[in-house]
């Protein structure tokens, strides 16, 4: 296996371990306050900017350890999307086994902390049922293999291409003659 696959395959583990231990740490830690508290979602995604922070450091050792110390900003970019990619495979994996074999009530579990009085109430104030169609049609489609790995994998792909974009505006650089 050449050094970039390695860097890719060890990076990518890396980050999809740490997703994965992220949200159990969250939803056993923190969703019994969020459910109180709907503040603690900003949490959430401050620990998921967190998880792919290893996207930035793949990205460096392959600069620094295989490139001769130089990258291009596409280069750049390209590996990061490829490491959090393979961690959000990874993830992806996980949840597929812990949705279907460990917590399969998850889904109801959260459409009933979506549709609880008081939301149902807020919204109504609102005048918005739109929400309340769309959770419903969730559940409908969460059913489905396509849809239920776009809805697992949708939530991280802008941190992917975050992380990717800042490790690689970060980490880019020409060699002097050039």
């Amino acid at each position: 296996m050449n050094a970039m696959k390695r860097i890719l395959i060890k990076y990518g583990i890396i980050t999809g371990v740490f997703i994965i231990l992220f949200i159990i740490f969250y939803y056993t830690v923190f969703y019994p306050l969020l459910i109180k508290n709907s503040e603690y979602c900003s949490l959430g995604l401050i620990g998921l900017l967190g998880s792919f922070i290893t996207t930035f450091f793949g990205v460096m050792e392959y600069r620094e350890k295989i490139n001769n110390r130089f990258i291009s900003f596409k280069k750049a970019f390209y590996i990061g999307l490829l490491i959090s990619l393979i961690g959000i495979t990874l993830y992806l994996l996980y949840f597929t086994f812990d949705y279907h074999f460990m917590h399969p009530s998850l889904l109801e579990r959260e459409i009933a902390f979506q549709t609880r009085p008081e939301r149902i109430e807020e919204l109504s104030k609102l005048k918005d049922h739109a929400a309340i169609d769309h959770i419903n049609e969730y559940k409908a489609n969460y059913s489905k293999p396509l849809y239920f790995i776009y809805y697992t994998v949708s939530e991280f792909i802008p941190f992917a291409f975050f992380m990717s974009f800042v490790s690689a505006l970060v980490l880019k650089r020409k060699p002097k003659n050039m």
